[in-house]
């Protein structure tokens, strides 16, 4: 019914499937990066706040 595949459709299969790979590759690095940026910036608002409380603390110290 369906003969051998041919080699250059064979090469470029592969070659899309690679490309494929280094998508997804860069793809869960972005994610990774995003999630790592968006824990810094929860910390960054924990910061600010408990500055604040103690920005507070000192006023009512003077």
């Amino acid at each position: 019914m369906f003969g051998k595949m041919r080699p250059e459709f064979m090469e470029r299969h592969s070659q899309i499937l690679e490309e494929l790979k280094a998508d997804i590759k860069r793809e869960r690095e972005k994610i990774a990066l995003q999630k790592k940026y968006s824990q810094a910036m929860s910390k960054i608002n924990e910061l600010h706040e408990t500055i604040s409380e103690l920005e507070m603390q000192i006023a009512d110290l003077d």
